[in-house]
């Protein structure tokens, strides 16, 4: 009997986090699934540039390195803020969309996984997907 295929799990990224800083966080993870599934990693659409001074400037990394976001909390910044309630969701439809094509183009997936502000948008997705709102390809 040959062996099943590993799960594929689409993983999303926090806010200010990359693709590929994500990877490297769930490295144990990744290590305890071995051979059983597959994390493909997703960062946002948004690039967030640290006004605060805390991180790198957004010009001195590699753009797989860019911290960014799903969406932003206010409609004049670019930030994002978990402990208020927004009052608007920018640059969300734009955060689906990349969703949908990563589901189309690199899928088929048997998860999704989220983490911080990717979380919340893992859940969007599959509420939207339960209420036949959300379709892919």
């Amino acid at each position: 009997m040959a062996a099943p295929r590993p799960l594929r799990v689409l993983c999303l990224a926090g806010f200010r986090q990359s693709e590929r800083g994500f990877r490297e966080k769930t490295g144990a993870l990744r290590k305890a699934l071995r051979g059983r599934a597959e994390l493909v990693c997703l960062s946002g659409p948004h690039p967030v540039v640290d006004t605060a001074g805390a991180g790198p400037e957004s010009g001195s990394c590699p753009p797989e390195e860019q911290p960014r976001g799903w969406w932003f909390s206010e409609q004049g910044a670019d930030v994002f803020s978990a402990l208020e309630e927004p009052a608007v969701c920018r640059g969300l439809e734009a955060a689906l969309g990349t969703v949908a094509q990563a589901l189309n183009q690199l899928g088929p997936f048997d998860g999704l996984l989220g983490f911080s502000q990717g979380a919340a948008l893992a859940a969007l997705v599959c509420a939207l997907g339960q209420a036949g709102e959300y379709a892919t390809g």
